[in-house]
């Protein structure tokens, strides 16, 4: 009986602190591998074990938050970019994040584009900046995809399907609503 007795509080009160060293574990072998993947430039793969990361339960290091960041932006996720860079700033003082961050701000501006399926968005300008048309890739396959993107946009002239729209610089989220039932203005912010 007493046996009975050990066995029940040691699975009460130790579980869940083998629970928390299992994924605490878990995280620097994954830690471990994004920074591997990381070197290589395999930024899929950092995507995809971050992923794994956010689903424990511990606290993820800056240093994760910033390699995430690259992964987001090399599929030209700006808007999950941002948000990986705005978590190495709370982490930690940063300078280089910072400077991404001012950077994201000054060229890309965040928008909200609907439109009915088979439209398309294109770029009005040639940008030869690569993280620029990567951005502008992701979103033309989100639109393709769903009828629907929102995130960032460098700044600069658009089309999506008939209308044409301007990306400026400055705050504030940028609508377009090209969609024939919607009954609300092509373009606002």
């Amino acid at each position: 009986m007493l046996h009975y007795m050990f066995l029940f509080f040691w699975t009460q009160f130790s579980a869940p602190a083998l629970a928390d060293d299992w994924q605490q574990a878990e995280y620097v072998r994954l830690s471990d591998e994004i920074h591997m993947l990381a070197k290589r430039q395999s930024w899929s793969g950092v995507e995809r074990l971050y992923r794994a990361c956010k689903n424990l339960d511990v606290e993820i290091n800056a240093d994760e938050h910033l390699l995430a960041a690259h992964s987001a932006q090399a599929s030209g996720d700006i808007k999950r970019t941002r948000e990986r860079l705005l978590l190495v700033a709370q982490a930690r003082e940063d300078r280089s994040a910072m400077d991404w961050l001012w950077s994201i701000d000054t060229q890309y501006k965040e928008v909200h584009l609907v439109t009915d399926s088979g439209q398309t968005l294109q770029s009005l300008q040639v940008s030869l900046h690569p993280i620029a048309s990567q951005a502008m890739k992701f979103a033309q396959e989100q639109i393709l995809t769903n009828g629907l993107f929102s995130g960032y946009l460098p700044v600069g002239e658009y089309q999506l399907g008939h209308t044409s729209f301007h990306i400026n610089e400055g705050y504030g989220k940028l609508r377009v609503d090209t969609r024939a039932d919607s009954g609300m203005p092509l373009a606002h912010k």
